[in-house]
């Protein structure tokens, strides 16, 4: 049976065609283009709404041109970041500052577990977890084989003040990493946020005042614009002599009642942070929704900026940049960018916020007098008065609705005196993501079927004078949209690709509109502070520079060059991955000028891209070798009782499949033993190994942006993505095909049987997915009939989550079994509010005990637990909020949690978190539930949380965080080996980690029965052998291991042989 929650998303239909006449093929693929922007749209409306789930069937959110068997795959941030908004649900700030209070209470209680002990409770025990990468790779592939050394996804670079060679780094989900000597090969790297409680950093700034034992202040905004939300502010110090960071209390940012509507507000995202150069405790945040602005380093206001149009509104606020000290002032010169929202409407209950991340439009609903329009303001007195520069942009590029400027980031050169700093402005439309549906965006604006707007980075500026005035340098508009005939070329094109600018098919990169479709997701700007002629800007699948102040532009760099999409006429452009968010251009002590990138893959650094005759003989280098940020979804692994136990790989934001090396040349292994080999492109998801009972019929999966891929390791080689079989590439993972829509975050269970099979599930139905082992094709048992399933989300029936499970009958057959909840877990009596019942949605996991008495049940298909990773519950009955059956929304409290267990097949559900003696399961967000399999009673359950794997032994009645060393991470799955003796989890941020719980000094003498196959055999012996003069404390060549300890004295050795 397998533990996990099937399906999580609505159905819809699926349609498949083939055309032969290439003008039915392109109006077929326009149709499928049209659909997919009515889709994004209904989703993004969902997501604003705090649904619990998304109302559309993601396969028509997935790009019509991604071709789930093509070998450059490339991401989908948009379906992405509606996918685990609906995952997760909103996240405000008060409750991540909740969050993280929680987070150190559990810190303080576990720094000594001995009242734990002297209760009896479930302990942490003494084992510490180990990092196992990935930290670094000796290949990648995406369609083609490259040299990689990625991680995870940075939003902030600086430079420490006190070290010309020190380098500060934010990622998304791994927290700030320290190096002392970037100027090396090989950076040292430090995280220094292991302890904060959550490492989604959306922005980062160093204060320029090193304190005089050496501490380094650090500012951090925590919540990034794209995946993980808080809303936080945070500071902390940071010493590279010791290697001591300590943190504040965070401080949330928001306001009880904005000047523009009155109405509350909430931040989501910290998406920029500046430190005044000349006051360091004057601090500038942009945000989601405002700029915030603190003059004592302590309590941070809302900056209510001055509108271009009427009526006043609220604006987010994406870019900051110090334009020196102003000539009639004296004082410090700051620019800052941003959108501005739609107007609250009267009688509206909550005021209208800016659009989120992707969500900008050119019209507010029917209102086309309004639309999310992007500004500049710019403040001439250190910040504390401000004015709107859009009446000092360009005509150009505010005159046309949809073509209009949206988010923007700047880039300043050094700064100057007297208003002479350079700045530059890289702006995408205001039209964000989603072009109107029904139009062709190939035709000459006006022209019959022409679409008047897209989605593109659409213009470049420059000011000359601080911001003063600003001139139009480039364009990235085409079809005489926005008044534009034709983009801006560079002038070393991809000849190879077209651009998607101006051709549908097109994956190349020809003009300036650098960032496409993503421009909401993909756009930043650096100048040399030597030469302020001299700039780069970011984009989604290339970069281009300007040594001449914008006169003229170059590609230079492209995601995947060895594809031929970056080949021009000078040659292969250099490799940086897709997806540029941060760039940062420092001089060095030898007074070259180095310039940093950090994108999806992780940091990249060049110091002579603006210096080559041609970018195509620049070089950039990628220092991330022993980062371990990455992302991960889930991840197979192998079993030391099965022959396999080095076997790891899993599914990463960003970064792809990955497969970790064990056996490497000798080389590499000196450098790094942590290699993990990218296998497959995309976003990498679910994965998992499976085989039967004896270790044989092995087969491995895993899945990318919506479709899965299986390999079978006997026949293929699965640490490559590719083979040679009679003088013809072959994949060597291969895609078993599709049964219904599958989702975007697809899941596997193992089923643990002599099937070898893996439970997954389509959008529409529950599956069991099969590998002949002697065919080695694919097949699929459905579980639940199509659209038989309610699922989180669905506008059709009810939301709430479900589990779906079969148990095999006597004669061979199967019954299956769905049980629906109205709207997921439910506890009565509560909240007081209502009719007092609290409504838990965003069910992420369930887990079947293997014994139902345990959970004081008595039939196995109708005990379970189930969790969630919300922090809110879902409202209920209240499209009239005053109404008497109105369940509000609220923060989950602790008596409730977020793990629940149900006796009658979910009618009724039990708060599952404690016996309340102190050593409860915290109040966090839970990912993934998994029962030890060595414990058939059922007492050992594990939890992955928001912050790191819990553990009880007793049932329940007792949590504890097991093991040392882990950092407070997300954590998105468990897998345990079938003796319990190897238990590997992946995390969102830090990699994949593993710890070895039958290492702990032993309470009772070994069985000798390493397998728990019930028998002592060879397999037994040669585990003893291998495990020769081990302990607990000391490993010689493998971990020590209690079950082969005869003697129970603490040593594997010849008397226990």
């Amino acid at each position: 049976m397998a533990n996990k929650k099937w399906l999580w998303i609505a159905a819809a239909s699926a349609i498949a065609a083939v055309f032969c006449a290439p003008r039915i093929a392109r109006a077929y693929k326009l149709w499928e283009y049209t659909r997919r922007q009515a889709a994004i749209s209904a989703a993004q409306a969902a997501v604003s709404s705090g649904a619990d789930g998304l109302p559309v069937d993601v396969t028509a959110l997935l790009d019509p041109d991604a071709n789930q068997n093509d070998p450059n795959v490339a991401d989908d941030a948009t379906v992405r970041a509606l996918v685990m908004a609906a995952e997760i649900g909103p996240r405000p700030p008060e409750a991540m500052q909740q969050l993280l209070q929680i987070a150190a209470q559990e810190r303080l209680k576990w720094a000594d577990s001995a009242a734990a002990v002297a209760l009896g409770a479930s302990t942490p025990g003494t084992r510490v977890w180990s990092n196992i990468g990935p930290l670094a790779a000796r290949s990648q592939f995406n369609g083609t084989y490259y040299k990689g050394m990625d991680s995870g996804r940075p939003t902030a670079i600086a430079m420490d003040p006190g070290n010309v060679n020190g380098i500060f780094v934010a990622f998304s989900g791994g927290g700030v990493w320290y190096a002392p000597d970037f100027n090396g090969n090989y950076p040292s790297w430090t995280p220094i946020t292991e302890t904060l409680g959550f490492l989604g950093v959306g922005a980062m700034a160093i204060s320029p005042v090193v304190a005089a034992n050496g501490d380094r202040t650090v500012w951090l905004g925590l919540g990034d614009a794209f995946d993980q939300k808080a809303g936080l502010v945070v500071s902390g110090t940071f010493n590279p002599g010791t290697g001591l960071s300590t943190w504040a209390p965070t401080i949330p940012l928001g306001a009880a009642a904005h000047p523009a509507d009155t109405f509350p507000v909430q931040i989501q995202d910290v998406r920029d942070l500046r430190i005044d150069p000349a006051a360091p405790n004057h601090i500038l945040v942009a945000t989601n929704d405002g700029l915030y602005v603190s003059t004592d380093g302590a309590a941070f206001n809302l900056v209510d900026l001055p509108n271009a149009t009427t009526p006043d509104v609220r604006e987010s606020t994406w870019s900051i940049v110090y334009a020196g000290i102003d000539a009639g002032t004296g004082q410090g010169a700051w620019l800052v960018s941003g959108v501005y929202a739609c107007p609250t409407i009267a009688g509206q209950t909550t005021g209208t916020s800016p659009p989120l991340a992707g969500a900008g439009a050119m019209s507010c609903g029917t209102d086309t007098a309004h639309w999310n329009m992007g500004d500049i303001w710019r403040s001439n007195d250190g910040g504390a008065t401000w004015t709107s520069l859009r009446a000092s942009l360009p005509a150009e590029v505010t005159t046309s609705r949809g073509n209009d400027l949206g988010r923007i980031a700047l880039g300043a050169g050094s700064p100057g005196v007297g208003g002479t700093t350079v700045i530059y402005a890289q702006a995408g439309t205001s039209q964000e993501a989603t072009t109107p549906a029904g139009c062709n965006p190939y035709l000459n604006a006006g022209t019959a079927g022409a679409c008047t707007v897209v989605t593109a980075t659409a213009w470049y500026l420059r000011s000359a004078d601080a911001g003063a005035t600003w001139t139009r340098i480039a364009s990235g508009l085409a079809f005489n949209r926005g008044g534009i005939a034709s983009p801006t070329m560079v002038s070393n094109p991809s000849t190879l690709s077209p651009d998607s600018t101006t051709n549908t098919a097109g994956q190349g990169c020809t003009t300036v509109n650098v960032g496409h479709v993503q421009s909401w997701y993909n756009l930043t700007v650096a100048v040399d502070p030597q030469n302020a002629n001299r700039a780069i800007f970011g984009g989604d699948l290339c970069s281009i520079v300007t040594t001449n102040g914008g006169a003229s532009y170059a590609n230079a760099s492209n995601w995947l060059p060895q594809s031929g999409l970056g080949f021009t006429a000078f040659g292969f452009l250099p490799y940086v991955h897709a997806d540029w968010h941060t760039s940062l251009a420092v001089v060095q002590p030898n007074g070259q000028t180095m310039l940093l990138a950090g994108t999806d893959g992780g940091v990249f650094v060049t110091r002579n891209i603006w210096d080559v005759s041609t970018p195509e003989l620049g070089q950039w280098q990628q220092p991330d070798v022993g980062i371990t940020t990455h992302l991960f979804y889930g991840i197979g692994t192998g079993d030391p009782t099965l022959g396999n136990p080095n076997v790891v790989f899993g599914g990463l934001q960003d970064n792809a499949t990955r497969w970790r090396l064990v056996n490497d040349d000798s080389f590499i292994d000196e450098i790094n033993p942590g290699n993990w080999d990218q296998i497959l492109g995309g976003d990498g998801l679910g994965a998992a190994a499976t085989s039967d009972s004896n270790g044989q019929n092995q087969v491995y999966w895993i899945s990318v942006n919506g479709s899965r891929r299986f390999c079978v390791p006997r026949a293929w080689d699965c640490g490559q993505a590719t083979r040679i079989q009679n003088g013809v590439e072959s994949v060597n993972w291969r895609n078993p095909g599709t049964v219904g829509a599958d989702p975007f975050l697809i899941r596997y269970d193992p089923l643990g049987d002599d099937t070898s099979g893996v439970a997954s599930a389509s959008n529409t139905q529950a599956n069991v997915w099969f590998v002949n082992p002697t065919s080695l094709l694919a097949s699929v048992r459905n579980v639940v009939p199509n659209n038989s399933v309610v699922v989180d989300g669905t506008v059709t029936t009810s939301t709430g989550s479900f589990l779906a499970y079969e148990k095999p009958n006597a004669n061979g057959t199967f019954t299956s079994t769905v049980v629906p909840g109205p709207h997921g877990i439910q506890v009565a009596n509560v909240t007081g509010k209502g009719t007092g019942t609290i409504w838990i949605g965003f069910g992420s996991d369930f887990a079947a005990p293997p014994n139902p008495q345990i959970l004081g049940g008595t039939d196995s298909k109708l005990t379970w637990l189930a969790s969630s990773n919300a922090v809110i519950s879902n409202a209920v009955n209240c499209g009239n909020p005053t109404a008497a059956n109105c369940d509000p929304a609220v923060f989950i409290p602790a008596n409730v949690g977020h793990l629940f267990k149900t006796i009658d097949g979910g009618n009724t559900w039990i708060p599952f978190h404690g016996n309340g003696t102190g050593f409860d399961l915290p109040n966090v967000p839970i990912y993934v539930l998994r029962y030890d399999p060595t414990d058939t009673t059922g007492n050992t359950l594990w939890v992955g949380t928001d912050f790191g794997v819990y553990r009880t032994t007793d049932g329940g009645l007792t949590f504890a965080p097991y093991g040392r060393g882990l950092p407070a991470v997300r954590v998105t799955d468990i897998r345990i080996s079938n003796n319990g003796s190897l238990v590997r989890i992946s995390t969102y941020g830090r990699g994949v980690w593993e710890i070895y719980p039958n290492s702990e000094p032993p309470t009772a003498s070994g069985t000798g029965d390493f397998d728990q196959n019930h028998v002592i055999d060879f397999f037994d012996m040669a585990s003893l052998a291998a495990r020769m003069g081990s302990t607990p404390g000391v490993t010689n060549n493998l971990v020590y291991d209690t079950s082969v300890d005869f003697e129970g004295n603490s040593t594997n050795d010849e008397a226990d042989l």
